[in-house]
């Protein structure tokens, strides 16, 4: 991913899911206190290298009747669209310079599948604020047919 920002402060928010290991605190400074599972790597001349450690999933079954289960990791939110699978996010902030090129890379390791899980749809929030639980979007779990709710 390319970055131009023309602001003369900016920020890159990383995304952590699943499949990435980048991605909700601010990294501050090689000299800010440190954020739980985020190392930095020594800089190098025009790069700054860190590390997100992503923690053990845990899995929860939420709807013992669909099969549903929620995805824990620890220091990850869930966040998504409702009725589509509800991934867990961290956000890292970086400071970037005012100007030039902004590159960011990303590599997952020690990749795990998991089969027979199915994860819990994203609920949708009601006028008050409560989460209400929502239709599978099919589409985004990859099948067709009718949903149950």
């Amino acid at each position: 991913m390319l970055a131009r920002h023309p602001f003369r402060r900016a920020a890159v928010a990383l995304w952590a899911t699943l499949a990435m290991l980048c991605g909700a605190r601010p990294v501050l400074s090689a000299t800010a206190a440190p954020l739980a599972g985020v190392r930095l790597a020594p800089a190098t001349p025009g790069a700054v290298r860190f590390t997100v450690a992503v923690p053990e999933p845990r899995f929860v079954r939420t709807d013992h009747d669909l099969g549903y289960d929620d995805l824990i990791l620890d220091g990850f939110t869930t966040v998504g669209t409702p009725g589509r699978p509800a991934l867990p996010t961290r956000v890292v902030m970086v400071a970037v310079p005012p100007l030039g090129e902004v590159r960011l890379t990303a590599a997952a390791s020690d990749v795990v599948v998991r089969e027979g899980v199915t994860l819990s749809p994203q609920p949708m929030e009601d006028r008050e604020g409560h989460l209400v639980r929502v239709a599978r979007d099919l589409a985004a779990y990859g099948e067709t047919g009718s949903a149950v709710p």
